[in-house]
């Protein structure tokens, strides 16, 4: 997938916004608790779910 890093910060302050978050830690907190992403212990990034 080729976005741009704008539109990646740009969707980023969106969800800040849309679920009153205020950083990136708080961001992934929300997305572990939801599941959206999977938990992982390697230093591989996180998958996405589908």
């Amino acid at each position: 997938m080729h976005i741009s890093p704008y539109t990646v910060e740009d969707y980023r302050e969106t969800l800040f916004k849309k679920f009153g978050l205020k950083n990136k830690t708080e961001l992934i907190l929300f997305a572990l608790k939801h599941k959206l992403v999977e938990q992982g212990i390697s230093n591989q990034p996180l998958a996405m779910s589908r």
